[in-house]
């Protein structure tokens, strides 16, 4: 396995992405290559939280590095603290290189350039036994689109009250509501603040979630910028990043979580 990128945004966004993932995890399984029915290859990540009550999916296909060469499909397990941490000592200018030996017992990450001092690395891969889910392409009753930045702004800020955020949506209102010991935030997100917002005739859907979850899936705003929120009373809310460039209409590459509700009377 040989893959390498050199485009200056993916290769930060890719840095970024494994940086944020190890809120969740500290061990992933990566799969790359062709599997099942799909015909592209791609390079694959799923994980859950510790407390098994989020998971997240990122999904790159193989067009979107300049070098992609996994002769048969791979998977591998490893530690992503010291992926991320070895990608955050790159340089602006080295180009990333992941190539994996023929044991397959150790991941060699070399950060590349003409203008500064190469550095090569490796870690070792690591034992572990976890199956990958499948998660059913389902419809959302409801979801908007909103700039990354302004939501995350209003997550942190309603999370400075409770470590619950409740959504409240009909076809009149899009409402995020929080409330602690520190006193409660109420807002109503205007749809002129929202660049798409879609939901079922007379649905009216009352949600509640972990606030620091929530925290922990906008971290992506600092360099993504729109961010998707899908939302059901019937299966975990979405939380979906586009990993696209802003003129590709593809939705190939992303990067999304899933939560589950809290359930509880209001």
């Amino acid at each position: 396995m040989n893959l390498e990128i050199q485009n200056c945004e993916k290769k930060n966004i890719f840095t970024r992405v494994l940086k944020y993932l190890t809120q969740f995890t500290s061990t992933v399984t990566i799969r790359c290559g062709k599997e099942g029915d799909d015909p592209k290859e791609r390079l694959y990540i799923q994980g859950m939280d510790s407390a098994h009550v989020s998971l997240f999916e990122l999904k790159l296909v193989d067009c979107w590095f300049d070098v992609f060469e996994v002769p048969q499909a791979v998977a591998f397990s490893l530690d992503i603290k010291l992926l991320a941490g070895i990608l955050c000592f790159r340089d602006k200018e080295q180009n990333i290189k992941l190539e994996l030996d023929d044991d397959g017992d150790k991941l060699f990450i070399s950060l590349i350039s003409e203008d500064s001092l190469n550095k090569d690395f490796q870690i070792p891969l690591i034992d572990l036994d976890e199956e990958r889910l499948s998660i059913p392409d389902v419809e959302y009753p409801a979801d908007f689109v909103i700039d990354s930045k302004k939501f995350k702004e209003l997550v942190d800020q309603m999370s400075f009250f409770g470590n619950e955020i409740i959504f409240d949506c009909d076809e009149e209102h899009i409402k995020m509501f929080s409330k602690g010991d520190n006193g409660q935030m109420k807002v109503n997100i205007s749809f002129d603040d929202v660049d798409e917002y879609a939901i079922e005739e007379e649905k009216e859907l009352k949600l509640k979630f972990s606030s620091g979850y929530i925290q922990w899936m906008t971290e992506y705003a600092s360099f993504i910028e729109k961010t998707h929120v899908y939302l059901s009373d019937a299966v975990p809310m979405q939380i979906y990043y586009s990993l696209d460039e802003k003129d590709d209409n593809s939705t190939e590459n992303y990067i999304r979580f899933y939560l589950a509700p809290m359930i509880d009377d209001y």
